[in-house]
């Protein structure tokens, strides 16, 4: 099986022969598909990887001949530069309807070489860099015919710094389990999304081996079902960039900083595995904090009960914050299914928090160095606020709509494979699901300059099920619960970013329903309120 690896400066070739493992492979769930899982599968084994796992954020198949058509390399532009421009990606190509047909040798063998040869030409604009192709075989127990072929054309694509594009011009990006083309606006957007995204591929130069928690990598590759150890696997996640015999070295030198050769490590590698992250990304921490009552108060009234924060790695710092609002957070008494007894359990579904708190850390802007991600507790609500905002295509006026985009992808896949992470980018509607299922008011996305913060209500929802209201108007109910009740007309435009002559409207109508009253001497009273009606 020939593989090849693309766009390398000063690198040779990776070998374009790979030995099989005589041992039948332990596969890892079929959702998180690798190219190591591949590398090492059996040909049948790797058959039914192919056609039967589902296609993802991650991980497409394609057909390149069968049933009258043929296929050509140009074809699969859009796709490679979708997951360039994304979280990178799988494409196996040669599947057809779930089925990888035999195809005649001359057949593939013209198509395996026009592919490689076009991947080092304008075929995509910039040139792809880092993009692994290895031709393996496959077997599902039918014997070929005479000078025919049973195999597959397997192409990892990591994250790319740059902005990608196709010879034709056109742009793409990766969404769910489907690549979408970008209108110019979009286009727009994802340019400055590149700010970030390079920060998290950057070298810090004074990282070594030795500030990396080998036990935390090893999580990782075990995780990933890697088999080609850990530097194969950290470069192909672009984690890394070093030769291995640069890594290799640089392990024998660990404790001398002045080395003349650093194994080249990611901040994304620092902050996922690093021993004491915090050292170089100073408020790379979560922050989880408890006050006694509704709000904030300070001076003799300080209220602050409880205030810890982590220093570790994400995938620690995630479990350590999950422990403390697991015990911190609002409570109340209920029946133990499995003792019959009643115990405090956590009123806000822990599915909803952990879900804000992952992605929180997932996708903050790390290169804002004046904050970190805090949880701030109340008797009535958590709320996480994380550094960055909503600027990418999607905005948090319309949370549901959001499409995923991941500011950190090689966080974001990272955190997926240790099982952390929502794989489609299902994280907000399950957030606003759970909330719902139980009984609780809608979660509140709020856009602020340099965060975006999401409230969690502990409170129950007050709207009648039989009175149907719009999203927007929802949201003005709940904003209103949120603060106490009441709120006036220009700080509810402010909060929920929308029109005045919109909010008024639809202020208006939940008035005319007997949802919420107005409140105040005159209709210029600037102390004038909307409150809810009990």
């Amino acid at each position: 099986m020939a593989s090849q690896r693309y766009g390398d400066t000063d690198e040779k070739l990776l070998e374009t022969t790979r030995k099989f493992s005589s041992n039948r492979c332990t596969l890892p769930s079929m959702s998180l598909l690798s190219l190591d899982t591949l590398l090492n599968a059996s040909p049948h084994e790797r058959y039914s990887l192919v056609t039967q796992t589902p296609e993802s954020q991650w991980f497409e198949r394609k057909r390149i001949g069968g049933h009258g058509t043929k296929a050509r390399p140009k074809d699969f532009r859009p796709t490679l530069v979708g997951f360039a421009n994304g979280e990178g990606g799988l494409l196996v190509l040669g599947v057809s309807d779930r089925e990888v047909p035999a195809l005649p040798a001359n057949t593939w063998t013209a198509f395996d070489n026009e592919f490689r040869r076009q991947l080092n030409s304008d075929f995509i604009t910039p040139a792809l860099r880092g993009v692994e192709v290895h031709t393996l075989p496959v077997d599902n127990g039918i014997p070929v015919g005479e000078n025919q072929l049973r195999q597959i054309l397997v192409v990892a694509i990591p994250p790319a710094k740059s902005l990608h594009y196709s010879g034709d011009g056109s742009c793409y990006l990766r969404r769910g389990d489907s690549t979408q083309k970008l209108k110019d606006n979009e286009i727009t957007d994802l340019q400055y999304a590149r700010g970030h995204l390079v920060y998290e591929s950057e070298i810090d130069e004074r990282l070594t081996l030795d500030d990396l928690d080998i036990d935390q990598v090893d999580r990782f590759v075990e995780a990933a079902g890697a088999t080609r150890g850990r530097w194969h696997l950290l470069q192909s996640r672009d984690l890394i960039h070093s030769t291995e015999s640069a890594w290799e070295s640089s392990s024998s030198v660990t404790h001398d900083r002045s080395a003349s050769s650093p194994p080249g490590i990611t901040r994304a590698a620092n902050l996922l595995f690093g021993r004491f992250p915090t050292r170089f990304e100073v408020t790379a921490s979560i922050r989880v904090c408890r006050f006694d009552g509704r709000e904030k108060r300070t001076g003799q009234q300080q209220n602050l009960i409880f205030d810890r924060r982590t220093d570790s790695c994400i995938p620690m710092a995630i479990e350590e914050a999950a422990e403390w609002i697991r015990n911190q957070q609002p409570k109340k008494k209920a029946l133990d299914e499995s003792t019959k007894r009643f115990i405090w359990k956590g009123v806000i579904p822990e599915d909803a928090w952990f879900e804000g708190l992952v992605n929180a850390a997932v996708h903050r802007a790390y290169e804002f160095s004046g904050d970190h991600i805090r949880v701030e507790i109340f008797d009535d609500r958590i709320e996480i606020m994380n550094p960055g905002s909503f600027r990418f295509i999607h905005q948090a006026k319309t949370p549901l709509k959001i499409s995923r985009f991941a500011r950190n992808p090689r966080i974001a896949r990272t955190c997926t494979d240790l099982g952390f992470a929502q794989e489609l980018g299902e994280g907000i509607k399950r957030i606003f699901s759970e909330m719902n299922h139980a009984g609780l008011e809608d979660p509140v996305y709020t856009n602020h300059q340099f965060h975006v913060q999401l409230t969690l209500p502990a409170r129950p929802r007050v709207v009648k099920e039989e009175v149907q209201l719009t999203p927007r108007e929802r949201r003005i109910v709940s904003w209103l619960q949120q603060r106490h009740g009441e709120d006036s007309t220009g700080n509810i435009v402010a909060a929920l970013q929308l029109s005045a002559p919109t909010v008024r409207k639809d202020l208006k109508k939940l008035e005319s329903l007997g949802i919420i009253a107005w409140h105040g001497r005159s209709s210029t009273d600037p102390s004038a309120v909307w409150r809810l009606v009990p």
